[in-house]
């Protein structure tokens, strides 16, 4: 979440769904390798999933 208390991503309780919210422009100015990271996660729990 954010400073102000705002979901950034939502789970489902018993189906494998799921989303998130962010800027994908600002991915590469988080620093260093944070944004590529944020993006391996995803594609990698997708995966996981199906």
């Amino acid at each position: 979440s954010t400073e102000d208390g705002v979901a950034m991503a939502i789970e489902h309780k018993t189906l494998p769904v799921g989303g998130v919210q962010f800027h994908p422009e600002s991915l590469m100015s988080l620093g260093g390798e944070v944004g590529l990271r944020i993006v391996e996660n995803a594609f990698r729990l997708g995966v996981q999933v199906n």
